[in-house]
């Protein structure tokens, strides 16, 4: 296994987060300050030649950039001339606090698998129109750990083929619009 180091820019936690959650990146930097104020998750910012340790309760008032940076309203952070920005740092926080609470997920053949049965079994019992394509998206992912491209590449289509060729036509063609059946007509 390669070195994993014990502590990670606050970036890369951000990009964990969206990537576990399937969030964007405004949502995970949120749910990130969130659990840096409650205190779950340790956190270090890079001082003037050491790591200070950063109390949970300043987090109420920090604003994460999309760089990774964080500046603080806090008096210890320094008080900016006017005009000038409040200072940025960089952050970094406890890897195995993150992993805590956003365990990574290892593709899994077996949840695919268990996915798939699942949802040919649904198709058949509940029919094809009843129930939309997202919304089993959703189930597979929230039941199975499925990921949203592992549903749409692999798990959907393989149960579409082992359907009965009707269903899988309604299957094919569910959840789309209809064409209109008026063309596009010139009118004078």
């Amino acid at each position: 296994m390669p070195y994993q180091p014990e502590w990670i820019p606050l970036i890369e936690m951000i990009a964990h987060i969206r990537a576990t959650d399937h969030c964007d990146e405004q949502q995970a930097a949120l749910d990130a300050k969130n659990v840096l104020y409650e205190g779950k998750v340790e956190s270090r910012r890079r001082g003037s030649d050491e790591w200070d340790r950063i109390e949970s309760s300043t987090w109420a008032s920090a604003t994460i950039f999309k760089n990774g940076l964080v500046s603080f309203s806090w008096p210890s952070a320094g008080v900016p001339a006017p005009g000038c920005e409040p200072p940025r740092f960089l952050v970094e926080v406890l890897r195995k606090d993150v992993l805590q609470f956003w365990p990574k997920r290892q593709r899994s053949r077996s949840a695919e698998r268990n996915c798939l049965q699942w949802l040919v079994q649904d198709l058949k019992s509940r029919g094809v129109k009843t129930v939309s394509k997202g919304d089993r998206r959703q189930h597979a992912h929230s039941t199975f750990g499925v990921s949203r491209r592992a549903f749409d590449d692999r798990v959907w289509p393989d149960g579409l083929e082992e359907l009965e060729p009707e269903l899988r036509a309604l299957a094919s063609t569910a959840g789309r619009k209809q064409k209109s059946t008026h063309g596009n007509r010139r009118t004078k």
